[in-house]
């Protein structure tokens, strides 16, 4: 939006362009006549382009749409659409009083129930299961880390090698292991977020 609608900049069908790349990039589907349209509209405004370099697409299709709707958007085509819209919708207000009326019975008898499925959706168990495994891994690494560095600070304890203490392996052998432990969760959000 900054660099297309900023102060001064006209726009372009190059933004439709990019807007359609970030909602696709992002994973928002549209439905098929729109992403058509902008691409139709960046394919035509390429081809005016190198046709007659500096025509304004945009400002021509903004006037075409006004044109349009000052045509097709009156009152009566309105005034019809409202009672389309009604005429569909008049079986399903038919039926809401005796539907809101075995609602409110359920209510007042105390048997209204709701069934509420948590994680119903595959990808839904997938992104919890992956960020709990993060965060049990960060913590583990942390608890292990702190518990080296304290193994590490103690003094004395059984000698393992020359003048390395048992404690002070356990301890090196631990900030390894928690550093290996946070450094593949870091690993792993930064593979989430570039991909």
């Amino acid at each position: 939006m900054a660099r297309h609608l900023s102060r001064g900049a006209v726009p372009s069908a190059a933004m439709l362009n990019d807007l359609l790349q970030l909602l696709f990039a992002f994973g928002v589907t549209l439905p098929p006549e729109f992403s058509t349209f902008f691409r139709a509209l960046v394919t035509l405004e390429g081809t005016i382009i190198t046709l007659s370099p500096g025509y304004p697409v945009i400002q021509s299709a903004q006037e075409v749409a006004a044109e349009w709707a000052g045509e097709h958007l009156t009152a009566a085509s309105l005034q019809e659409l409202a009672r389309d819209e009604v005429l569909r919708l008049a079986p399903l207000l038919r039926r809401a009083p005796r539907h809101l009326d075995r609602v409110a019975s359920l209510v007042e008898r105390g048997d209204l129930r709701a069934r509420i499925s948590l994680f119903g959706d595959e990808a839904d168990v997938q992104v919890i299961t992956k960020l709990v495994n993060r965060v049990v891994m960060a913590a583990l690494g942390g608890v292990v880390g702190v518990l080296s560095v304290i193994l590490l600070g103690t003094s004395g304890g059984p000698r393992f090698t020359g003048d390395t203490s048992l404690f002070q392996f356990f301890g090196y052998f631990g900030l390894f292991c928690a550093t290996t432990l946070i450094l593949r969760v870091i690993v792993a959000i930064m593979h989430d977020g570039l991909s």
